[in-house]
């Protein structure tokens, strides 16, 4: 896809009540683009694409770890989060956190092959499962992928399986 057009914007920016006054209260930043010129220029196929970076210097009001760059490459935290991302990334459409999902899963992840395989397919990570079938190095790794029950897996990919084991003679 490409773009229509793209809008760069470097400022810094309070939400909140910054003077003390606890009435105050902001939830965007009107200025930035008018809603109108967004959709006229930035639109496209039903789509608008935004990538913003985000630093916060201050909360208060918020118990527990302040988060100080959401953007700091910082490893996840467990196994478990990389699922959560992994579905939110695929539902909201942001390649981003998809492919810093993927990245993960072939770097870091210490899941199983089988797992591991399991997400390459459902949320189509193809690099993901390109290194999924490098990392199978015999046919006791290819039977550790396959279900029990074979309906669970599409006929493509069990042929690429067996595929694979006919590759070890």
């Amino acid at each position: 896809m490409s773009l229509k057009k793209t809008l760069s914007k470097k400022c810094n920016h309070s939400f909140g009540n910054e003077d003390g006054n606890s009435k105050m209260m902001s939830f965007g930043w009107p200025e930035f683009i008018e809603w109108e010129g967004m959709r006229k220029d930035y639109w496209m196929d039903d789509k608008l694409i935004v990538e913003a970076h985000v630093s916060i210097k201050k909360m208060t009001g918020f118990y527990g770890e302040n988060l100080k760059n959401f953007d700091a490459m910082r490893d996840f935290s467990d196994e478990n989060t990389v699922e959560a991302l992994l579905s939110i990334g695929a539902a909201l459409t942001t390649p981003s956190v998809v492919d810093r999902c993927e990245k993960y899963l072939i770097e870091k992840s210490r899941k199983t092959l089988k797992k591991r395989l399991q997400l390459a397919l459902k949320y189509n990570l193809e690099k993901l499962k390109s290194h999924c079938f490098e990392s199978m190095k015999s046919n006791s790794d290819v039977r550790s992928v396959i279900p029990r029950n074979l309906s669970e897996i599409d006929r493509q990919m069990l042929e690429l399986l067996l595929q694979k084991a006919l590759s070890f003679g």
